[in-house]
């Protein structure tokens, strides 16, 4: 009987070092996403903010490459963080995607950064609604 007892005191702290690893982990994940969602938002904040008649097509470019790259973070980093709505965010960047490789290669800076203006503000409205839920407060 006394051996039955210590079992069951055993797991049960097994049980809750393996829930409490699972919650740090989870933790740890939605702090991931939050400081990569920043840095995807200061950039596009960044191409939104441009001065059309000012900009040279070469830094727009620079722009959208960074967004490109914090796109792939966000995605890796959402990954890990269970609920979030995967398909959403796919969805808004596929159309993202798909905006900025429509843009003739003859296009002005301007032009380009008009072409696009839609899908930017619908991939973040997108964005902030998914990941509203998560504390970004202190990332």
């Amino acid at each position: 009987m006394r051996v039955w007892i210590i079992g069951l005191a055993v797991a049960g702290v097994v049980i809750a070092i393996v829930l409490g690893l699972l919650g740090r982990s989870q933790t740890v994940a939605e702090a991931d996403l939050c400081t990569s969602v920043g840095y995807l938002q200061s950039d596009i904040a960044a191409l939104k903010n441009v001065d059309v008649n000012a900009v040279s097509k070469g830094s727009v470019q620079t722009t959208i490459n960074s967004i490109q790259a914090d796109w792939t973070e966000v995605r890796n980093d959402a990954k890990h963080v269970v609920k979030l709505d995967k398909r959403q965010l796919e969805d808004a960047w596929n159309e993202y995607a798909s905006a900025i490789k429509s843009i003739p290669e003859t296009a002005t800076a301007g032009d380009a950064i008009n072409a696009i203006k839609q899908h930017t503000q619908t991939l973040t409205t997108t964005v902030q609604q998914t990941v509203g839920d998560l504390d970004c407060s202190s990332s």
